[in-house]
């Protein structure tokens, strides 16, 4: 029994094939070509995605319809397998189904991506291949199936998603730094009370520690660290696309969120993310995303990420995160000293320091955040008994430093800047 084009179409719909595809007709030499439309977290996986979907319809040409849906599981699995060694890179193929596939058009809409490709495919082959699957079956149900395929795929794109998200975030690869010129302590005095809030009796503290490196001489180095513009944009729509709920909350200095449950959220099932704006001194509005159903399969692919996301700031997290490097320059840029700041060595403590006496560095951060190390913009917050990470857009820091007198007299210039452990 031959199958109309409807029917097709409406199988394909049941086995997760959801694109625009058109056949063309077959070649002497039996090579079908079809043109058809995959999605995925990138350019490879919506490659494979696309090519699995022309398989599918092919697969519609030569089974009747019954038959296609008693065995749309072992199909399902079975064409995967064949596209999974599908490689953007690589148009011929020897051997299996698909004797050639060319990417005709690439995009990117809502956060993933979209592919547009000419599949040409082996009729004998895969029809020899499909056969053997029909040799042996048991009936599934196809509404469960279209539920569970869709709802998984779902997830996978999610996971995909978040991880995009997280990792360049974590590296410091959006990172943005601008260095201010630098300063005198008693002239940073007037930007410590407006941007940080110092009281005087902490501008003292800051000046007789400052006293006790003499010889060497201290100055401060405002520097601004904050995600690409492109990039908080981006993040902060593909969350509010892919999200399942979302709430505001006013964060305040030493104050938790609410916990996991009363966000509707399922502790070690769901995911919370958050999304910071500009600190206002001792607050910030956070947008909190809800994810449901990832966790698992999210620290599955990324491990380090049960670390943040129900746990501590651990070593498996710090260890993806860069050191800051300051440099200081003479007039012909060359180096002349070197600080290097470890994120694992980093702290918060209640004044928002990091300090290394061996090191002659202090750090100030504006963030109200507990997070380590203090240069990252992806923080963390107490909710309830959990942690919730939070993308930040951006945060301000002063940094002191003492030096000796002869390498301040040759600084002709000062870099900082994030260095990858990795």
């Amino acid at each position: 029994m031959r199958i109309s084009l409807l029917k097709i179409f409406t199988i394909s719909i049941a086995i997760g094939c959801i694109a625009s595809i058109y056949t063309l007709a077959a070649s002497p030499d039996k090579i079908q070509t079809v043109i058809s439309q995959g999605w995925g977290a990138d350019v490879q996986s919506a490659a494979q995605n696309a090519a699995y979907n022309a398989l599918i319809n092919v697969v519609g040409s030569f089974m009747d319809s019954t038959k296609m849906l008693e065995k749309q599981v072992i199909i399902q699995n079975a064409v995967r397998s064949r596209t999974s060694k599908i490689n953007t890179h690589i148009k011929e193929y020897s051997q299996g189904s698909i004797q050639r596939f060319e990417l005709l058009q690439i995009a990117n809409e809502h956060g993933l991506t979209q592919v547009t490709a000419k599949v040409s495919v082996r009729i004998e082959d895969f029809r020899a291949f499909i056969k053997q699957l029909a040799e042996g079956s048991t009936r599934v149900g196809t509404g469960l199936f279209s539920t569970l395929s869709t709802g998984n795929k779902q997830k996978i794109n999610l996971v995909d998603i978040i991880g995009d998200i997280l990792i360049p975030i974590v590296k410091g690869e959006v990172s943005q730094l601008e260095v201010g010129i630098p300063l005198t302590i008693e002239a940073a005095k007037s930007r410590l009370k407006a941007q940080f809030n110092w009281t005087d009796g902490r501008l003292a503290e800051l000046e007789r520690a400052a006293a006790k490196k003499y010889p060497k001489l201290a100055f401060y180095i405002p520097v601004v660290i904050k995600l690409q513009k492109n990039a908080y944009a981006n993040f902060r729509q593909t969350l509010e696309n892919t999200a399942s709920g979302k709430n505001r909350f006013v964060h305040r200095k030493n104050r938790m969120l609410p916990a996991y449950r009363e966000y509707g959220a399922k502790k070690y099932y769901d995911l919370m993310m958050g999304m910071a704006a500009k600190p206002q001194r001792n607050s910030v509005n956070v947008d909190i995303y809800l994810l449901k159903g990832i966790y698992e399969l999210l620290t599955i692919k990324y491990p380090w990420i049960a670390t943040i996301a129900h746990g501590s700031n651990g070593s498996n997290f710090i260890r993806k995160q860069p050191l800051l490097r300051i440099e200081l320059a003479d007039t012909n840029e060359n180096i002349i000293h070197i600080f290097d700041l470890e994120p694992e060595n980093s702290y918060n403590i209640q004044n928002f320091y990091y300090y290394n006496p061996q090191k002659d560095v202090l750090l100030i951060s504006n963030n109200i955040f507990n997070q380590r190390p203090v240069w990252s913009l992806l923080a963390l917050n107490n909710s309830g008994n959990d942690k919730l990470p939070i993308v930040l857009k951006n945060i301000e820091l002063g940094i002191v430093i003492a030096v000796d007198e002869s390498i301040l007299r040759n600084t002709q210039a000062i870099k900082v800047k994030l260095v990858s452990h990795l």
